[in-house]
């Protein structure tokens, strides 16, 4: 098992996307929902569609994950035995970013929905 697992990560749908390394020993849920918090506000892959044409103070800054679900890939999980997609909880999060790192880098899709305050 590798010390760290590169993750992609979709935020609130599919255009929206940024990679993360998450330690499967050291990561926790909370810290790894902050740092998808913190990549969505900076990275420009994160960057809403025309939102630069947005007025400043339009909407609330996405401040919370509302829910991480797994998107589990086909190839790597049989489809007939194995579930579409899990949502991601702090009792199995470690077992998830495991499954990830061993079923093979950029398979398995982490899907965000941040919510706006």
């Amino acid at each position: 098992m590798p010390e760290a697992v590169p993750i992609l990560f979709t935020v609130n749908g599919a255009t929206r996307h940024e990679l993360m390394l998450i330690s499967p020993t050291h990561a926790t849920l909370d810290g790894i929902s902050a740092e998808m918090i913190s990549l969505a506000a900076s990275s420009p892959n994160c960057a809403e569609f025309m939102s630069k044409y947005k007025k400043q103070g339009e909407e609330g800054a996405e401040t919370a994950v509302e829910e991480i679900k797994v998107r589990w890939n086909a190839q790597s999980h049989d489809p007939k035995i194995f579930p579409a997609s899990t949502i991601v909880t702090k009792d199995n999060f470690k077992a998830i970013i495991t499954m990830i790192g061993m079923s093979g880098v950029g398979r398995d899709v982490l899907e965000v929905k941040l919510e706006s305050k």
